[in-house]
């Protein structure tokens, strides 16, 4: 199910799915460790004998943020219970505390009636529940669950008084869908003040008599810490600065962050408003999946798993490659990082950027005797390599670097656009020895010396072994940055050997990546010995990197017939529309009978490159058109939040994959200074 509300500060990061349900509460990191492991936690609300939670039937939700801020605004209608419920979520931009104001409208007429509010939170600390402990605090009145070194403080406030009025802990059963919640249904807790093992909690707020028409209010939060006396202050500041001081100042902070660019930027004028909205929107949600320490979260989704465990063993074909049924997109990938990053760097967050690659000079993987320097398919957020799912031999047992490369490469790439916009001197000197020279080494170093093409590696899709069109752009990329770098620190000789290196690689994709019979680039090759043992022909949405990282010019006829290509085979031709992936790609697709044949989902990202790809070739401004079509289709395909998945379904339009997905907003943002910058350059 995808997360359609994102909440984060750097440390603490929260996701709410669409019924409401918070689902995800990661510590200390974004995106590690998640300590409620996709539990659902509730909201629920009592009047006149009568119970509901709002994840049930019979409500009528919808979640979306306060315009250009990290807030929420819920909102949930009961016609039967005669309420309308607003809530506001927000995490403190210092504090590690999720702040939650809630407003009851009374709808009924025929009197004033008892309402009580219940919060639910089950936990699954450090990605399980064994050793979990739950208790009532007193003093504070206030729940406090816990293991080891997350603890979390849970507290309400009403007419000025905090405490929950009633409270209980107990314990649940996730697969039997039992829990201490079903104890508030029937409008009283039973105030059990400890548990321990598999534990939630549940408060009560007694809203007391509501008249008709009237609308009354209380606040309740989640301050999250290492040891009780850290939540405990937590809570102590919440009231002393009152929850609602804090939620009004959180919206202030984010609304000048985001219009810190944005709102001074005339050009913006020539984008709809829905684009524009959309536009800030993807800048929040990127931000929010930013950890402190630099780590750029692919997404922080712990559904993810759910639906491709089930069609990798169900619904698809035999051939399916069920990998992805058991990990989740809660990972620093350079690539995408270094996406996030460009689109960061334009949008005028440099800042941002700089986190994220002082994050990848940290764990660049350094070979001293080589003097190589790459990364490693994808690292958890406190810097440490994740799991790989590529192996350190070939199917003939030769040894092989378990890497994408084009990552490495994309690294070093992001870092020389962020230099060209920020000149952050101060960065480039430390990194110039210890990340530079290392990955030019390696990019220099890591190729066949009979074709001049980089070593096989596995593709972005981390579907195959190879040598790849979008790997070899970006290769190219990178060594014209690891030149520019050391001209500018003097070493000239150093600088030509990786521009002759890059011209290798230029001459090599000439040779060995086009093909005469089809007349345009192909995806992938197989050179053994100098010769091209096989070409995959398949037509895939990464070919746009051949353009876009300037190995070629966007209007050499060879990428025209390629892009063509593109266009023509992955257009998904329902009525949903977007591009695929690539040709026959079975990833997630629906395979109900009687479904008409797409080549595949169509991926939000893919369909942006084919945007970008408008972009960089009009030559007037009625050659955009077809860019501007792409980008209001993005908008029209958001949840409503404005959160953009990785891909859709081809059929229904429902959100498919990660939601969000960190790289598709990195994508809408650059696509969006892609067509300002052409806009204003065709409008001169």
């Amino acid at each position: 199910m995808p997360r359609d509300l994102s909440l984060a500060n750097g440390r603490l990061l929260v996701n709410f799915d669409a019924f409401y349900n918070l689902r995800d509460i990661y510590y200390p990191h974004v995106g590690q460790v998640n300590q409620s492991h996709g539990c659902k936690s509730r909201v629920g609300l009592w009047v006149n004998g009568k119970f509901s939670w709002i994840n049930g039937e019979g409500w009528e939700r919808q979640l979306v943020y306060a315009d250009d801020t990290l807030v929420t605004r819920v909102t949930a209608a009961n016609r039967e219970l005669g309420v309308i419920v607003t809530a506001r979520d927000a995490i403190d931009f210092n504090l590690d505390v999720l702040v939650r104001r809630f407003e009851v409208h009374n709808l009924d007429n025929r009197g004033a009636r008892e309402m009580r509010l219940f919060i639910h939170y089950s936990f699954a600390f450090w990605g399980n529940t064994i050793g979990d402990a739950a208790f009532y605090h007193p003093e504070a009145r206030a729940l406090v669950a816990y293991k080891d070194t997350c603890y979390v403080l849970m507290n309400a406030l009403r007419a000025e008084e905090p405490g929950w009025d009633s409270w209980t802990v107990g314990h649940k059963d996730i697969d039997l869908d039992t829990g201490s919640w079903s104890d508030a249904e029937d409008g009283e807790l039973g105030r059990n003040p400890v548990a321990f093992g598999s534990v939630d909690c549940v408060g009560a707020i007694h809203l007391g008599q509501v008249l008709p028409g009237s609308t009354v209010a209380a606040h309740a939060w989640a301050a999250v810490g290492e040891d009780l006396a850290a939540v405990l202050e937590l809570d102590r500041q919440v009231v002393e600065r009152h929850p609602g001081n804090l939620i009004d100042r959180i919206s202030d902070y984010w609304r000048a962050w985001v219009n810190k660019e944005a709102g001074e930027d005339s050009r913006f004028v020539h984008l709809s408003p829905g684009l524009q909205q959309l536009y800030k929107r993807s800048l929040l949600t990127v931000r929010a999946q930013i950890d402190g320490g630099g780590a750029v979260i692919a997404a922080a989704d712990s559904d993810i798993a759910s639906p491709y465990r089930e069609q990798a063993f169900v619904r698809s074909p035999p051939e399916f490659d069920p990998f992805h049924g058991h990990e989740n997109y809660s990972y620093a990938w350079g690539r995408d990082g270094a996406f996030v990053a460009e689109a960061l760097d334009r949008a005028g967050y440099g800042g941002v950027s700089r986190q994220f690659l002082s994050f990848c000079a940290r764990v660049l993987f350094h070979d001293v005797e080589k003097d190589w320097g790459y990364m490693f398919q994808r690292y958890r957020p406190n810097g440490s390599v994740a799991s790989n799912v590529i192996p350190w031999v070939d199917s003939e047992g030769i040894a092989q670097l378990p890497i994408q490369e084009d990552e490495t490469a994309l690294v070093l790439h992001a870092l020389w656009k962020h230099y060209q916009i920020s000149r952050d001197w101060e960065l480039i000197t430390p990194l110039y020895r210890t990340m530079v020279k290392p990955i030019g080494n390696f990019l220099r170093d890591y190729r066949d010396a009979q074709t001049g093409l980089p070593l096989p590696s596995q593709d972005l899709w981390e579907e195959r072994q190879g040598v790849h069109a979008f790997t070899v752009a970006t290769v190219w990329a990178g060594l014209h940055a690891a030149a520019n770098f050391t001209e500018m620190f003097g070493e000239r000789d150093l600088a030509q050997e990786y521009r002759d290196a890059a011209q290798g690689i230029k001459r090599a994709a000439e040779t060995y990546l086009y093909d005469d019979e089809e007349g345009r680039f192909v995806r992938t090759v197989d050179v053994r010995d100098g010769k091209v043992v096989s070409r995959d022909t398949v037509v895939d949405v990464s070919l746009f990197g051949l353009w876009y990282f300037n190995l070629f010019d966007v209007a050499d006829p060879r990428i025209q017939r390629t892009m063509e290509a593109v266009i023509r085979h992955l257009a998904v031709p329902t009525l949903v529309g977007g591009v695929a992936r690539y040709e026959a790609d079975s990833y997630l697709l629906d395979h109900r009978e009687g479904l008409s044949r797409v080549p595949g989902n169509p991926w939000v990202h893919g369909t942006l490159w084919v945007a970008q790809y408008h972009i960089r070739k009009a030559r007037t401004l009625a050659d955009l058109k077809p860019a501007e079509d792409i980008l209001e289709w993005v908008k029209k395909w958001a949840l409503p939040s404005g959160a953009l998945s990785e891909q859709l379904n081809a059929h229904t339009g429902e959100v498919t994959g990660a939601t969000p997905l960190t790289w598709t907003h990195a994508s809408f943002i650059t696509a969006i200074h892609d067509y300002l910058d052409r806009y204003a350059e065709l409008s001169a």
